[in-house]
């Protein structure tokens, strides 16, 4: 399953001039803040909320529930709980 670093870096490479997006204008295209962004590059936030989710379905033409269940799973402390999602 992917990541939330693994949706951020897809839509850099659909996004962004050969593949160069700022973490500004991700954010921008996201909803959120830009240090939201930091957060979750630098591994002090686990993964994006089911809102940003919705819209990364919606940037990157997915089904919302493979990209809602995937955050759910990178969330999921437990891994039998991360197992289930998976």
């Amino acid at each position: 399953m992917k990541t939330s670093k693994d949706f951020a870096r897809e839509i850099r490479a659909q996004y962004g001039k050969k593949g160069i997006l700022s973490d500004y204008a991700l954010a921008k295209l996201l909803g959120i803040t830009a240090s939201a962004i930091s957060e979750h590059k630098h591994g002090h936030s686990k993964a994006f909320r089911d809102e940003t989710g919705q819209r990364i379905a919606e940037l990157l033409d997915l089904d919302p529930a493979y990209v809602l269940a995937c955050l759910a799973a990178e969330r999921a402390k437990r891994p039998d709980v991360r197992a289930t999602w998976q």
